[in-house]
């Protein structure tokens, strides 16, 4: 998080740095979302408590989370690869040669 926070810090412009708390939201949205796809399927495909079952074929809940949340990465993935990029202001690299050369 602080890495991507600091990434688009750089490239946006004064009026839009409330973008990084945006950012923040998001990655507790996907903490829930996680959250809510394993309650939804990891129990109908699980193995009830005190009946003997067969763990490979009956005990699927976790195969199929985590083909549910590939699913919806891959998603998120190519919707990031198609959306615009942002476009790089002046402002970090004139920062950064000023910190680099304090008396030029």
């Amino acid at each position: 998080m602080p890495t991507d926070g600091t990434l688009l810090l750089e490239h946006m412009p004064n009026g839009k740095q409330y973008l990084v708390t945006a950012l923040s939201v998001f990655f507790s949205f996907g903490s829930v979302l996680s959250a809510a796809v394993a309650l939804t399927v990891i129990p109908s495909r699980s193995c009830s408590p005190n009946v003997p079952c067969d763990v490979a074929t009956q005990n699927t809940g976790w195969q199929y989370m985590l083909v549910c949340l590939g699913i919806i990465v891959c998603t998120l993935s190519v919707d990031a690869w198609l959306s615009p990029t942002l476009i790089p202001i002046d402002t970090f690299d004139v920062s950064r040669a000023h910190a680099l050369f304090p008396f030029a």
